[in-house]
Formats: C-alpha cells, sequence, structure tokens
C-alpha cells in the first residue's frame, strides 16, 4: 500500500485523498470550540463555523498528520443557549483504534479557543440518513447528483473514486470498467479457491452491473448510494445482445419510476444504432449520459463539422424528449495523450426537456489516469417524501394486547347472532371485518423502516434515548438481552434448529434484477407486468373441466354431514405458523391463537360459524378477499423471466382458518368410507 501511495502521489499532482486499505471507524467530537465566527473568515460573510474551518485547522496541524477523514466533519451547538459547539467528526482507523488512541484527550489550539478530542459514540442528535446511516442526509428527494466518467479500464481510479465521491454524489456511472480478482471463493476442485472476478466494491455503495455470459465483460455499470437503497434500484436492460454497452437504471417509489441511461458507443457505434431501432421501446427517461464517440461542431469546440451520427444521435434523443445538457464551462473530455492532435469532446449529457437545468460541470483536474474528464450534474426532481413508514402492532407489545383484548370482547357480544340465513351469515362476517378494521386502526402504530431497523428495539428504548444517552445505553443492551433470550428459547424447545442462528445460513439477498421479459418484450410498467403475471400463472381459468374421469368411480349413498367440533378448531389452528403473512384484515395467526386462549367464548363463535356456512352452503365475500404477493423462486441463475417467480395469495386467516377444518374433516370421511385409497400418499396427511 505504500508503494500505491507513493506511485500516485507522483503521478497525480492534485489535491486526493491518499489510498488507503480498508479500515474500521472511529467516532469522536471536539469541545471547547466557539460557535460564531469572525464574518471576514467565509466568503458569504457568514458568522458560524463551518466545516471547512474545521478540516482547514487539522490539515495545519500536526496532530493530525496521517488523519484521513470518513466524511465532512459535522457541527452543533452544545446547547439550545450555548455559544460552544460541538464538533462530531468520522475518521479511517485499525480495528484496534491506533489512530483515535492518538488524538483522543489532546488539546490544540483552534483560533483563540483551546480544542480538545473526546472519543465518542455515533450521537442521536445530529441529523442522520435512516437509510444509509450517514450524516448529512435528509428524507425528502429533490434531486439526484449524477456523475459520469470513463475510467479507462482503470481499477485503481475507480477505488479512488468510490471513496473520494461518497458524501457528493447519488449515483456514478461508469464507462469502460475494468474487472479483476476482488477475492477468493470456496471452490470444490480447487484447494485455492475460485477467483471471484468483479469491480471494486465499497460499504456506502450498490453495485450494478449487467450479468454477461463468460467471457464478456460489461462496458457500463453503475454505483447507487445506499442513502437511496429505499428507491429499490435495478436494472431494467432488456437488451440481448448490448447489455454491455446499455444499462438503465430504475429508481422507483409508489407509482412513481425515475430512469436513468449509462452508454458507451464504441468507434463502431453499436450502441447508437441500436437505440435508434427500440427507441420506441424505451421507457420515458430522466438522464442519459455516457461517452458517445461521436465529435459535432455542436458541442466539440475543436470540430469545424458534423460527423454522419450527429444527425442521428440529435433525431434519437429528440424522439425521446431530451435536450443536451450544456456545460458549465465548455472544455473538451477527452485528452489525446499524442500533443500534436487536439483534445475533443465526446462525453456527453442529455435531460428530460421538461427539466430546467443550467447545465452540467466538466472535471478534467479530477481524472487521475484516464484520458476522460469527469461529468458532475445535479437533475432536479419533484420534491417527494418518501414513504418507509408502516403501520403494524409489534409482537408482544401492549397495543397488541389491548388489540387482543379489545377484538375479544367485540366478538363476544356475537356470539347469540342469527347464522340461519344467506343474509345473516354475510351480516355477521361484515361485522366481524368491521370490528377487526376498527380496533386494528385504532391500536395500530406507524414504524419507521430503514437499513438500520433492528427487532430487539422497543417503546422503552425510544423514551429513554430523549432524556439520556447513558441510560439508553444500558436499557439497549437489556431489551437486545430479552430479545436474543426469547429467540434462543423459541429455536431450542420449539423448532429444533439451532442453524438458524448462524447469519451465513440464512438466504442471500438477491442480485439487482433486470426488467422481466414477457413475449420478447420487456415489461417497463406496472400493467406490462401484470400481463406477465396473469397470462403465465393465470393460463388455464378459461379452460373447460373434463369431469368425464369421474364416472369412473361408483356411487356412496349421500350421509348427513357431522358438525365441526372444538377439537377440530383448536387443532387445525395449532398447526398454523405464528410467522405466517396475515391477510388484508392484518389478522395474524398468532392472533387468532391469543384471540382463542383470551376468551372461551370466541372459539363457540367461530365454529357456529363454520358450521353456519357448511349447513347454508355459503361462503361470505369477505372470505374470498385476498392479495397476490409475487416473489422470487430461490437460487435461480436469472430473474428475468416471469417462471422465475411465484405467486402467493394472502387470504383472510379466519376464512383459511375454515378451510383447514373442512380439509382435514373430508379427508377423514373420505379414508373411512375408502372414498381414498388408504395408502395413497398425496393429499392425506400419513
Amino acid at each position: 500500500m505504500d508503494i500505491v501511495r507513493d506511485w500516485v502521489a507522483k503521478t497525480v499532482k492534485v489535491d486526493i485523498p491518499e489510498p488507503q486499505a480498508p479500515m474500521s471507524k472511529s467516532y469522536l467530537k471536539i469541545v471547547g470550540v466557539n460557535y460564531h465566527t469572525p464574518s471576514s473568515w467565509h466568503e458569504d460573510r457568514s458568522t458560524h463555523l463551518q466545516a471547512e474551518d474545521i478540516m482547514y485547522v487539522m490539515h495545519h496541524n500536526n496532530l493530525f498528520d496521517g488523519v484521513c477523514l470518513a466524511s465532512s466533519p459535522h457541527i452543533m451547538k452544545a446547547s439550545v443557549y450555548s455559544d460552544m459547539a460541538v464538533i462530531w467528526f468520522d475518521i479511517w482507523d485499525l480495528q484496534k483504534g491506533t489512530k483515535a488512541k492518538a488524538l483522543i484527550n489532546k488539546s490544540f489550539n483552534f483560533s483563540n479557543d483551546i480544542a480538545t478530542v473526546i472519543a465518542c459514540n455515533m450521537h442521536p442528535g445530529i441529523p442522520q440518513c435512516q437509510n444509509c446511516w450517514q450524516w448529512g442526509h435528509n428524507l425528502t428527494l429533490n434531486s439526484l447528483r449524477v456523475f459520469s466518467f470513463n475510467v479507462n479500464r482503470n481499477y485503481s481510479v475507480m477505488e479512488t473514486l468510490l471513496v473520494t465521491l461518497v458524501d457528493n454524489f447519488d449515483i456514478i456511472f461508469f464507462q469502460e470498467p475494468t474487472w479483476n480478482i476482488i477475492r477468493k471463493t470456496v471452490s470444490a476442485n480447487n484447494v485455492i479457491g475460485k477467483d471471484v472476478i468483479g469491480a471494486p466494491i465499497h460499504p456506502d455503495w450498490i453495485y450494478l452491473a449487467p450479468s454477461l455470459p463468460s467471457p464478456l465483460k460489461p462496458r457500463v455499470m453503475a454505483y447507487v448510494h445506499k442513502c437511496l437503497s429505499y428507491l429499490q434500484p435495478s436494472i431494467v436492460n432488456s437488451y440481448t445482445d448490448l447489455d454491455r454497452d446499455i444499462l438503465v437504471l430504475s429508481l422507483s417509489y409508489n407509482q412513481h419510476v425515475h430512469y436513468l441511461m449509462n452508454i458507451y458507443s464504441d468507434d463502431k457505434h453499436l450502441a447508437l444504432d441500436y437505440l435508434q431501432q427500440c427507441v420506441n421501446l424505451l421507457p420515458p427517461l430522466l438522464y442519459i449520459g455516457g461517452d458517445f464517440n461521436i465529435r459535432s461542431k455542436e458541442w466539440d469546440i475543436n470540430c469545424p463539422t458534423h460527423t454522419k451520427h450527429t444527425a442521428c444521435l440529435i433525431d434519437i434523443m429528440t424522439d425521446l424528449g431530451l435536450d443536451r445538457s450544456t456545460p458549465i464551462v465548455n472544455i473538451p473530455t477527452r485528452y489525446s495523450a499524442d500533443p500534436s492532435k487536439n483534445n475533443t469532446t465526446i462525453d456527453l449529457m442529455f435531460i428530460a426537456n421538461k427539466i430546467d437545468i443550467d447545465g452540467h460541470y466538466i472535471l478534467p483536474e479530477y481524472r487521475l489516469q484516464s484520458d476522460h474528464a469527469l461529468l458532475a450534474i445535479t437533475i432536479p426532481i419533484s420534491p417527494k417524501f418518501i414513504p418507509i413508514q408502516k403501520k403494524g402492532l409489534k409482537r408482544g407489545s401492549d397495543k397488541e394486547r389491548s388489540f387482543i383484548n379489545e377484538l375479544a370482547v367485540g366478538l363476544s357480544a356475537l356470539l347469540s347472532v342469527d347464522l340461519s340465513t344467506e343474509a345473516n351469515i354475510q351480516k355477521a362476517s361484515v361485522q366481524i371485518s368491521d370490528l377487526i378494521s376498527e380496533s386494528w386502526n385504532k391500536h395500530a402504530t406507524m414504524s419507521f423502516i430503514s437499513m438500520r431497523s433492528k427487532p430487539w428495539w422497543n417503546d422503552e428504548c425510544n423514551d429513554r434515548v430523549k432524556d439520556n444517552w447513558r441510560t439508553f445505553q444500558n436499557t439497549m443492551q437489556i431489551a437486545k438481552r430479552k430479545f436474543f433470550d426469547a429467540k434462543i428459547e423459541e429455536i431450542a424447545e420449539d423448532n429444533k434448529r439451532p442453524w438458524d442462528l448462524m447469519p451465513w445460513v440464512k438466504d442471500c439477498k438477491l442480485p439487482p434484477a433486470r426488467a422481466i421479459i414477457h413475449n420478447n418484450k420487456p415489461c417497463h410498467s406496472l400493467k406490462l407486468l401484470w400481463e406477465a403475471f396473469d397470462q403465465t400463472y393465470n393460463s388455464a381459468s378459461d379452460r373447460t373441466v373434463d369431469a368425464h374421469v369421474l364416472d369412473e368411480l361408483r356411487n356412496i349413498p349421500e350421509r348427513k354431514w357431522i358438525p365441526f367440533s372444538l377439537l377440530e378448531l383448536s387443532e387445525a389452528l395449532k398447526s398454523c405458523s405464528n410467522t405466517s403473512m396475515p391477510g388484508l384484515n392484518h389478522v395474524s395467526w398468532a392472533h387468532l391463537k391469543m384471540l382463542l386462549s383470551t376468551d372461551d367464548r370466541i372459539p363457540i363463535l367461530f365454529t357456529r360459524l363454520a358450521n353456519a356456512c357448511l349447513n347454508v352452503g355459503y361462503w361470505p365475500s369477505h372470505f374470498k378477499e385476498s392479495v397476490s404477493v409475487v416473489i422470487p423462486k430461490p437460487n435461480k441463475p436469472s430473474y428475468h423471466l416471469p417462471k422465475a417467480f411465484c405467486p402467493i395469495v394472502l387470504l383472510n386467516t379466519l376464512g383459511k382458518l375454515f378451510e383447514k377444518m373442512l380439509a382435514k374433516h373430508m379427508q377423514y370421511e373420505a379414508v373411512k368410507h375408502e372414498a381414498i385409497f388408504p395408502s395413497q400418499f398425496g393429499g392425506i396427511i400419513q
């Protein structure tokens, strides 16, 4: 690493952070500094301390020699009425905290003040992004900071940029990335291990690259900052031949989807030719940028004419509703190694014409060993609050107990209701549904969901974090211990699966998926996606059923139906999993079990309702309502076909309970009267 650092320092004559090996972070703060500063310190005449002031002092103080900041310092007042500041900063450090130990409790001059460095944990009072847990982000998405760069197959350039750009950009588009051996993985054939080939990986960035058959390697890729992970970034390319040259990135929330394209067009202009052919198939694009390898006097100051591909590119962008972004300072983007040749402009950016933007920046001073300049742009989008909350009842909470108790009281009042007709059964099911809905809305609470959400967090942690940080730490340890003790007890006594305690045996996260292809067309909208799944999994709905196969069975005398018993209800419910997803009414199997154990009248009501449905021959409409969830099948090599997914229907749990009782009842009846062969393995419980 020292050799690499020296080589970069000699080759690159700009002020960039030195390359470092992956390290841990140490969290520190500086106290004893005045929050207010002279107005002469800043060009905007502001009178409060800024991050640039801190970095300037650190840069000129020997105490901080060799210290590399992990992020920009953040400043807050020591209290509401205080004139003193608290400066929070993170540094890259060894796991033993060697650099932090050299700074802790050390004092230094900060203007007229004596500042002291103190060790600390991450402070809850500092504004942080609740998704990536980095300081400085918020939850209002009003712009996207996009960075585009042809790295000219240079691995060290990519590694350096992933570190230096982590606080400044949301999306990085690379053209001509390089692919090296990242690490070794376990191999069944090689003792040394199998090589894992790929581009650099950084913990703060989501890696997105097309999956191509060997030995092809993508010539475009993207990194999305983890603060945008809740926007579900994914590759939606459907280009069968040009995945390596064209990448379409989607960022979606609710019904809003933003599409951005990264493109590399070589000297043969294959990517441009393909775009011309499929321009009508592309989704509405917010941005297109990359290396187009096209010169024109429209954007190149050193080109006196148009090339033959210029008109084609302009026509394509016009059809897509995009306008070329003009640089703030019009300078070349590609620099020739031959001094006798002129530098050129072949890296471009195009923005949707409905967006008003000043232009983009060309930054040749940061191109490192690449022969291309960096392009940076901030794309404004409609300010939207990203919905990352959900309403629910935490298991074992006071709210859940109140919900069950209130529901039990309401259901017990329906014990004597008349269930002799279809109308009465429907009315009773509506009353039960309304009762559940009203009680749920009353007791359910909104939960904030993020990458750092913890299942052991409880209301007591919320209270303590507001009062006292040290007390909160103790409360947090107690909450963790209670939660994990309950988990260990459940695994040891109930499911007997000790491997569930090991995170590495759990399912791996799926890689970013391409757009689903149906009938050789990409599904870029919810309508097309619905049609793809409906035609795949509901293709037999209109087919006629041949009932002649039943003619071979002998007739059995009609007999009286035996009503359901309370024992059948409890046994059917006992076999249901507490972790299964509930239906539309939010009532899970665990809630039904709690209801039956809370009041002995509830099982009687449910048994009466189940028997009434069979006696009258009517199934209430609320039992037929469902929500379908499509989930990926595990261990599939690719997820661009509908058959790689499977639909799951979430029904009303009370209706499903009655169906379980009915299925088991009919099975015993069929076996008893020899309608099913007793040794049949499928369809009956052995």
